[in-house]
């Protein structure tokens, strides 16, 4: 797993000091469930099936490397899939900041459902604050749309973003799905 680190280190560093004219570098495992499996990727998890720590093993030695060569730049990795809860021990780096993935895009009237604490809310908000915890103000959210028409579309989104900068949280970052 260490040579995989060394060579994303090298990989990522001439990447940011190549694109000097872009400030954020998404650095992630990716959109997969499917995790190593080896003795030494296993133990870096304190909690089974939750691969956060390991997820911040790699990353924040690339986050370091690219720090050295573009100190202004931001490493973005996902919270998904597995790395969804946040590490109990491990941080990441200053410029790391974290995409919580959620499905608070899926909630139509989203001002009543918020004033209301919908039950929707709840998992979701309890992943953005843990990471909230070990990253302040480096959190944005990536929102899945999955087939649900948002009733004035503008306002909810407004809605959504006052909420979430109430939180401490810097934006969302990408909002997709269908329709």
């Amino acid at each position: 797993a260490w040579h995989i680190a060394i060579s994303s280190t090298r990989w990522a560093a001439a990447w940011a000091a190549a694109q000097s004219d872009r400030n954020f570098f998404m650095v992630t495992y990716g959109d997969t469930g499917l995790w190593c499996r080896c003795p030494a990727c296993l133990s870096l998890d304190p909690v089974a099936g939750q691969y956060a720590t390991r997820l911040l093993s790699w990353v924040n030695p690339v986050a370091r490397a690219v720090g050295a060569v573009r100190p202004d730049a931001v490493v973005v990795t996902a919270a998904y899939g597995g790395s969804d809860v946040p590490p109990p021990a491990a941080r990441p780096e200053k410029n790391v900041w974290i995409l919580a993935a959620t499905g608070l895009g899926n909630i139509p009237f989203w001002d009543h459902a918020a004033a209301a604490a919908a039950p929707a809310l709840e998992g979701n908000l309890g992943k953005i604050d843990g990471w909230l915890k070990a990253a302040p103000r480096r959190v944005t959210v990536c929102e899945y749309l999955s087939g649900v028409y948002e009733p004035a579309l503008l306002d909810t989104m407004a809605g959504r973003l006052r909420f979430y900068a109430k939180r401490g949280v810097r934006g969302i970052m990408f909002t997709y799905g269908n329709p």
